[in-house]
Formats: structure tokens, C-alpha cells, sequence
């Protein structure tokens, strides 16, 4: 018995003594993969932080290059031969060059690392359109970005296309303000490219149409954006700091709405800061069944406006001008002898007269300087001023109209034409392939509007007031009005897809932009209701927008095929670089 106490207080000790011993071996092997964990996540973490570092290195370089330039641009009146040298002498500087010997470029020390960033200068790219045609204001450039962070380097190659198309700005947007104007978006509009506001956007829920005189808000969902050809997120573009996106939650006062006299009232509208990167992410969510949207403030730089009255002026009755009209121009039937029209032929509409003006002048008058009793012995001339008439010349209203008529005949309009007064397109099939300059207003409805070819456009560019309304009216998704064009106006523009039905490719820009619909069917007045407008199906809203904007990434080789009027234009604006490729 005492032996067999002795043998199991031994087992004891032995099974005791395994035990400890595995423990130890377990803890050893936690510890040393906990250890090995760590520092793969450390090593992970250092090549995350590399690469956001290496991203930020490009991400500066590109604004230091759009700086530099824009700062050229802004200086003075830049051609395009000065614009030339000055790209290629950017790309090429020493300071930005990568050398043989690792050194060159601009270096960034940062909290958690360094980089190192610089322009790869023997692989720079020449940029060419989608015809083929070199574009020599730009070029593609491939920047080299290093990151570094506790010794692990992380390397990119990122070519971006920089410099400029030497067009109006507003051409590079599906959607643009200027002058200082507001962005409307009202209803379910749906657009696909960038925008850009040259003050605030305002955002509604509802769309508006008028009975009469009364403003209508007919309930539907807000805007819907995505991104244009070539790009992975839509943006919207602020031109200037402290502006809003303001929210309408207040349907009334339609007036005061489009004035902007109730913006800062909380109880009309809750405001967002696109400065601000939590009310980024607000201003993305605003949007309908839409992809993550990229905000931006972008340098302001000069307003690249048009001075159409110029333009416009400039074209009096010269002989190289195709026609003359000194009264109106009525096309309203496809024999007008407008058919004989080319694309590039100029025609002039309106005349000149004279009347007598007031006008001030200046002259010098001989007056006494120095006298002695009463006799003058030295005189002086004396800068005076004075009022006189004079004959100057006028300008005649001449106005342009294209009306099919009942029978909505077809039309084609091709060349570059030069108003003097309004322009209005009504009852017609148009097929276009045109420049119009336009002193006055536009009023385009009951129409359709097309390309001559899937190569034309129709650009407009207006002093007055454009409006687009009752256009394919009451007519399914397949029945709307397609129009290849692009609008541009110093006042207001304002296109109904309400009861209307458009499909516009191309794009607008105006001083105050009003853009207003709703989607799905419609007839005589009645509307699908927001929740049934505000359907999804598979990720794909149900119903189709009555007014689409597509970006026509041909627009700017449309207008540059165009007759051009300067020889040599100046420079006002910048692309937005574009990220062409990316490596690791």
C-alpha cells in the first residue's frame, strides 16, 4: 500500500511537470505568433502608409504644376506660342526632372514618412484627339512618386494629361454656371459628367412647371449624377470659397427661390459647406441612386466669358460673309437659300443706321495767365470740356427664325451664323450642323433637333434669356427629344422636362441655370408619385429621367472644327488634369 502511494504521488510529479511543460510550449508559440502578427501588420501598415504617401507625392505635384501654370495664365495675355514654351519648360525644369543619380524632383517630409516625387521627362507623351489630331497645348506626363515610411519603400508611376484646349471653360462641363449665378436642380433630372457652379447649387426634391403664371411643385426625387466618359467618380465643382448646396425642404415662394432672397433661412433650406469633409459626404448622399461624388473647390481664375455683342458686330456686312440679311431671317421650309450653306460659310442678320448722340469732349480754350492793368502779357491753354451731337451708327433688331410650321417640317441649318437680335426655333425637325451668336434671346419648342451627322452640333451662344420647353410632350422613354448641342448665355437659361421629354448630349453653361423634371410616364398633368418615381430595381432606378444631360466628350474638337476667329487666341483657362494610367 505504502508503494502504491509512493507510484502515484510520482505520476503526479511527471503529469505536473508535462503540463507546465506544454503550457510553456503554448505561451512561447502564442507569443511568437502574436510577434510574427505584429510584424507583418507593422510591415503592412508601413506599405499602406507608403502608398498613401506615394499618392499624396502625385496628388501635389499636379497641383503645383496647375498652380504654376495658372499663375502664368492669370499674369497676362498668354497666346498659344508663349502657352507652349511655358509647358514644355515646366516639364523639363531641373527642379522637377528625375535624375540618373536618384536625386531631382520635389521631396515632402511628412509625420509618419517621406516622398519623394518628380517627372519622368524622357517619357513625355504627346496628347492627340479622338480624330487623331495633335493637341500641342497639352502632354501627357508620367510622374514618379516614392514613399517611404520606416525604411519600406513604395514606388508609382502615375501619367496625367496637363494643359489646356484653348476653348471656353464652360465647354468642359455637362453642367456650368457663370457670372456669379446659381445652379438650380429641380426633380429627378439625371446627368451624366461634371459640373461646375460659379456660386451655389440648389437642390429640390420636387419639380416645377407653371399653369399659367402660378409656379407648380410636383413631388419626385432629387437629381441623379455619374460620371462622365473616362471618369470614375461625377464631380461638382465650387469656382469660388465660401459657397452652399442648399437643400430646399420649403415648397413655396417660387420667386424668392430662384432669386436666392430665402437662402439663409433655416426653415426654407438646410445648407451643407463643400469646404467641409463631413458635409462632402452629406452633399453625396443629397443625390439620387447615385455613385459617391467627388466635391471640389477649384483655384479661381479669370471668367473665361464671351463677349458676344463683339463677335456679333464684328461681322458687319463683310465681304467674306456668305449672306447678309438686313431684315430678318425666316427659314421655314428646306429651299430657303440657306440649303447652299456650308460648314464653315459666315452669315450676317440685321442692319446698321445712324442718330445723333450726346456726347462730351474735351479742347483747350486760350486763356490770361498774367496781366497788368488790364492788358494780358502772358496766356495759357486751359483743358475744358464741352457736349456736341454726332451721327453714330446703330445696330437694327434682325431676328432669326426656323419654323416648320404645322407639319413640323425638316430643316437643315449648317454654317456659322451671327444674330443681331433673337432666335427662335419652333414646329421644326432641325438637323444642325451650326455655330449661332445670338444678341437676344432663344425660345426653342415644339421641336426636334438633331446632328446633320453623328459628327455635328448644334452650339449656341446667347446675351439673353434661353428657354426650352414642350418638347416631346407627354411622350414615353423611347419618344423623347434627342439633341446634339451645347448652350451657352450670359442671362438665364432655364429646360423643362416635365411634361416635356428631352435627352440633350452635349451640355449648358448660363449665368443662372434652371433645370427641372420628373421621371417616369406622364399625361395631361399627371405625374407618377415620389415614392413610385423613387424606385429602385437591382441597383437601377425603375423609372427613366424626362431630362437627361449627357457630356459629349466631342464637344471641344466639334467647336475647334468650327471656322475660328482669331488667329491667335489667348489663353484663359486650364483642362482639369486627367489620370490617364496608374502603376505600382
Amino acid at each position: 500500500m505504502t508503494q502504491l502511494l509512493k507510484n502515484e504521488k510520482g505520476y503526479m510529479l511527471v503529469l505536473t511537470l508535462a503540463v507546465i511543460l506544454i503550457i510553456m510550449i503554448m505561451g512561447l508559440s502564442i507569443m511568437t505568433i502574436t510577434t510574427n502578427g505584429l510584424a507583418k501588420n507593422k510591415t503592412r501598415e508601413n506599405i499602406v502608409q507608403g502608398t498613401d504617401l506615394a499618392d499624396k507625392g502625385t496628388e501635389y505635384m499636379i497641383k503645383s504644376l496647375q498652380m504654376e501654370l495658372e499663375k502664368y495664365i492669370t499674369a497676362g495675355n498668354v497666346g498659344k506660342k508663349g502657352f507652349r514654351e511655358k509647358l514644355t519648360s515646366l516639364l523639363t525644369s531641373s527642379s522637377m526632372i528625375c535624375k540618373s543619380d536618384g536625386t531631382g524632383g520635389i521631396e515632402i517630409p511628412g509625420e509618419t514618412g517621406n516622398t519623394k516625387v518628380c517627372i519622368d521627362a524622357g517619357n513625355i507623351g504627346n496628347v492627340y484627339s479622338s480624330e487623331g489630331e495633335l493637341m500641342e497645348l497639352k502632354k501627357r506626363v508620367p510622374l514618379i512618386s516614392t514613399g517611404i515610411v520606416n525604411g519600406k519603400i513604395k514606388k508609382t508611376t502615375t501619367e496625367v494629361v496637363i494643359g489646356t484646349d484653348a476653348v471656353p471653360d464652360q465647354l468642359r462641363y455637362s453642367l456650368s454656371t457663370n457670372n456669379g449665378g446659381n445652379l438650380y436642380l429641380h426633380g429627378g433630372i439625371e446627368v451624366q459628367g461634371d459640373i461646375k457652379t460659379d456660386e451655389n447649387l440648389i437642390l429640390s426634391s420636387n419639380a416645377t412647371w407653371f399653369s399659367g403664371n402660378t409656379a407648380k411643385w410636383q413631388p419626385s426625387v432629387r437629381a441623379k449624377l455619374t460620371p462622365g466618359p473616362g471618369s470614375v467618380a461625377p464631380k461638382i465643382i465650387f469656382s469660388k470659397e465660401n459657397k452652399g448646396v442648399y437643400d430646399l425642404k420649403k415648397f413655396e415662394e417660387y420667386d424668392k427661390h430662384i432669386s436666392g432672397a430665402n437662402l439663409e433661412k433655416t426653415s426654407y433650406y438646410t445648407k451643407y459647406n463643400p469646404a467641409i469633409e463631413s458635409d462632402q459626404n452629406s452633399i453625396s448622399n443629397l443625390f439620387f441612386n447615385s455613385p459617391k461624388i467627388s466635391v471640389l473647390t477649384k483655384t479661381t481664375i479669370p471668367q473665361d466669358t464671351l463677349d458676344i455683342t463683339k463677335k456679333i458686330t464684328d461681322k458687319y456686312k463683310l465681304s467674306s460673309n456668305k449672306y447678309n440679311y438686313t431684315n430678318n431671317l425666316n427659314i421655314t421650309d428646306s429651299n430657303h437659300p440657306t440649303r447652299n450653306i456650308n460648314k464653315t460659310d459666315v452669315v450676317f442678320v440685321s442692319d446698321t443706321g445712324t442718330e445723333k448722340v450726346q456726347e462730351t469732349y474735351t479742347y483747350f480754350d486760350k486763356v490770361c495767365a498774367k496781366s497788368f492793368f488790364g492788358i494780358c502779357y502772358e496766356w495759357k491753354q486751359e483743358e475744358k470740356t464741352g457736349t456736341r451731337w454726332v451721327d453714330k451708327d446703330t445696330y437694327k433688331l434682325g431676328n432669326m427664325t426656323i419654323n416648320g410650321g404645322s407639319g413640323k417640317r425638316e430643316i437643315t441649318l449648317k454654317g456659322t451664323y451671327f444674330v443681331y437680335g433673337d432666335l427662335v426655333i419652333r414646329n421644326v425637325n432641325l438637323k444642325a450642323d451650326a455655330i449661332i451668336y445670338v444678341q437676344g434671346k432663344v425660345d426653342i419648342s415644339e421641336s426636334t433637333i438633331t446632328g446633320v451627322d453623328n459628327n455635328s452640333t448644334l452650339i449656341i451662344f446667347a446675351n439673353g434669356n434661353v428657354d426650352m420647353y414642350n418638347m416631346s410632350v407627354d411622350s414615353g422613354q423611347n419618344g423623347a427629344t434627342k439633341i446634339k448641342g451645347f448652350f451657352y448665355t450670359n442671362q438665364d437659361m432655364i429646360m423643362y422636362g416635365v411634361g416635356s421629354n428631352i435627352n440633350l448630349t452635349g451640355g449648358i453653361s448660363a449665368r443662372r441655370l434652371i433645370l427641372t423634371a420628373v421621371r417616369g410616364n406622364t399625361n395631361n398633368g399627371n405625374y407618377l408619385s415620389a415614392t413610385q418615381q423613387a424606385q429602385i430595381t437591382n441597383g437601377v432606378a425603375s423609372q427613366y429621367s424626362r431630362l437627361k444631360i449627357i457630356y459629349d466628350q466631342d464637344l471641344i474638337s466639334t467647336y475647334t472644327s468650327f471656322k475660328r476667329d482669331e488667329e491667335e487666341e489667348y489663353i484663359t483657362s486650364l483642362s482639369d488634369p486627367e489620370i490617364v494610367k496608374r502603376t505600382n
